[in-house]
């Protein structure tokens, strides 16, 4: 089971509404901070047990004032304004917080953050990763229907469902999934629990299977794990405005 933790998010961006959205999906403890009112009202509509707190960042003594250093980890999702981004991040470096994790907007920005003293996986570029999820998917012809979770220069991460009858109550080694120079599976996910998978370990109908693997067999074990996946029908509903765009809720109708 996950740990509960405390998390601070600064920055109603649409960056930072994702991040909180997923972190109250993980049953998470999150407070919202934002310079702009009106924005962070907009920001956390429909998130019932978020705390919100309207401040300027790039004041070290309001960050002070707030506890900032008693959250377990801060993520700064500004969205183009580098110079408050900056100030913000100097603030909680001197304010010494446990964990800080920085929305870049570009390789300019994200340099500066390292000659600040954060690492590589302190800093998130957003458009640069989507942009080598978006080629890799169109160069090796991965399915829509496989969603691609991280990536590096040779292997993507994903989660299969376990559908398929052909390896539902085998093992791994009998299912023909036994790790390989191409891909291994990381963990298994059933009912809450997560199991750390050897070749003798038994797939269960549902299991969610954590994949590293080459982009050239995703397809192939997409197959193989989840079975022929029926085609989607998708439905299009009309959502609240962000940052002054409308957003759009795509729903797939398939039996889950």
């Amino acid at each position: 089971m996950i740990k509960k933790k405390n998390f601070a998010i600064i920055g109603a961006s649409n960056f930072g509404i994702s991040v909180l959205s997923t972190l109250i999906d993980k049953k998470q403890t999150v407070t919202m901070l934002d310079s702009d009112a009106e924005k962070l009202e907009k920001a956390i509509s429909g998130f019932d047990t978020v705390d919100t707190i309207v401040l300027d960042s790039t004041n070290k003594i309001n960050l002070a004032k707030q506890g900032i250093a008693q959250y377990d980890g801060v993520i700064v999702a500004m969205g183009s304004n580098i110079e408050s981004s900056l100030m913000t991040v100097l603030n909680l470096v001197d304010l010494k917080v446990k964990k800080i994790f920085v929305k870049a907007r570009d390789d300019k920005h994200k340099r500066v953050l390292q000659a600040l003293g954060l690492n590589e996986n302190q800093i998130i570029t957003p458009d640069t990763i989507a942009g080598k999820i978006v080629a890799t998917r169109a160069t090796f012809d991965i399915d829509a229907d496989i969603e691609v979770q991280s990536i590096d220069d040779e292997y993507i991460s994903t989660s299969l469902f376990v559908k398929s009858e052909d390896v539902v109550g085998k093992t791994l080694q009998e299912a023909g999934v036994s790790a390989s120079k191409d891909f291994i599976i990381i963990q298994i996910k059933r009912k809450g629990k997560i199991l750390i998978p050897d070749d003798y370990t038994i797939l269960k109908f549902d299991d969610i299977v954590v994949i590293l693997a080459k982009p050239v067999v995703i397809n192939e074990l997409a197959l193989k794990i989840q079975g022929e996946m029926q085609e989607p029908t998708v439905t299009l509903k009309a959502g609240s405005i962000l940052d002054g765009h409308p957003t759009i809720t795509l729903e797939d109708t398939r039996k889950k």
